[in-house]
């Protein structure tokens, strides 16, 4: 049996791309996997950001597999090692690459969006995320037409000929307004978990998990540099394996660290802090905010039952009132607890504050 053996050299370096893709890919497989089993464990079921990360996910793999196209045509090589059908089938990968780039980094950001607008319990907090929602894919649907056809049809895959636009003024463009979308997602929990009810080091821990898309600056920042050095050249083949690494790191954590926020130790602190501040505010307002909504449906199969503590710094206690009503009355009031026993938790319009000393 004969064996076929990948050399690695100074003259055809491709194949540390296609040992870091797939070592990224296995991993952000497995987080995805994680994250799923996670939401599913704590709502038995998946919802809309399992959706969008699982989806980035698999557009990410198709990421890899058109990069390990580009190497096979000889990302790496001189392109004077190269075959006119090796240069032809190494632009047509490229091009393949930059429109799955873009349309995952898109669905990891509507991943953590959507977690997010699920915690926005206010009118302003809930318009700040969706603004942040229409943004990105306002974004990714200019870009990804942009650069659909960044050269000239019937070749728009000819990146290396004179029939193309400024690329290197695109892709700055790109990575600006990348910036800010990953900064404005990871700066938005601030904002929408300032008055969580929990201690000041658990709550500053469930932010930072939260903000995680901020990790992914520097390296927009060194694949942009790169793409500068890279865009005069001669020979890109070989030049691009740099900007090709950087990418593929890229685009293999955005899934990773939308991740990050639903690991179970989290989704408890979110679980403990929204709940403690809901029926504060539920105590004032009469009214379950959405945030309160979405907690019920993660409460466990069969009966269960919801107590509030307060934490030191807030001693007050509210009073509710457990009784029975009507199925129509537990879907009016949002806040069933179990159906088999016909449960409800409804806020007394009589509260009782006790102020501890």
């Amino acid at each position: 049996m004969s064996s076929h053996r990948v050399s690695i050299s100074s003259d055809d370096r491709g194949p540390w791309i296609n040992v870091v893709t797939w070592i990224l890919l296995v991993v952000m497989v497995l987080a995805t996997t994680v994250k799923c089993f996670t939401k599913w464990t704590l709502v038995h079921k998946l919802q809309l950001d399992d959706f969008f990360v699982t989806a980035g996910a698999l557009v990410a793999v198709g990421y890899g597999v058109a990069v390990s196209a580009q190497v096979k045509a000889g990302l790496g090589k001189s392109m004077s090692a190269l075959s006119l059908e090796d240069i032809s089938h190494y632009q047509q990968a490229a091009y393949a690459s930059e429109i799955l780039y873009a349309i995952s980094l898109c669905l990891a950001k509507l991943g953590i969006l959507q977690f997010l607008l699920s915690l926005a319990r206010r009118p302003r907090r809930t318009l700040a995320v969706e603004c942040c929602v229409i943004a990105n894919v306002l974004w990714t649907f200019v870009a990804v037409v942009t650069v659909v056809f960044q050269c000239r049809v019937p070749k728009p895959w000819a990146l290396f000929s004179s029939r193309c636009f400024n690329q290197s003024a695109f892709w700055d463009a790109f990575g600006a307004v990348d910036v800010s979308l990953d900064m404005a997602c990871a700066l938005m929990p601030v904002y929408l978990l300032r008055d969580l009810q929990l201690a000041r080091k658990r709550k500053l821990q469930v932010m930072i998990s939260l903000a995680t898309r901020a990790l992914l600056v520097p390296i927009i920042i060194i694949r942009l540099i790169y793409l500068n050095q890279v865009s005069k050249s001669s020979d890109h083949p070989k030049d691009d394996f740099s900007v090709v690494m950087a990418t593929t790191i890229h685009v293999n954590l955005s899934i990773i660290v939308t991740c990050i926020p639903f690991i179970k130790p989290v989704m408890d602190s979110l679980q403990t802090g929204i709940l403690a501040s809901d029926i504060h505010t539920t105590t004032r307002t009469q009214e379950p905010s959405h945030a309160l909504r979405w907690l019920k449906e993660s409460s466990s199969k069969g009966k269960s039952s919801v107590s509030s503590g307060w934490p030191a710094a807030h001693p007050q206690r509210s009073f509710a009132t457990v009784t029975s009503g009507p199925e129509e009355e537990q879907r009016e009031r949002g806040l069933s607890v179990s159906s088999q026993d016909g449960m409800i938790i409804k806020q007394t319009k009589t509260v009782a504050v006790q102020i501890g000393s």
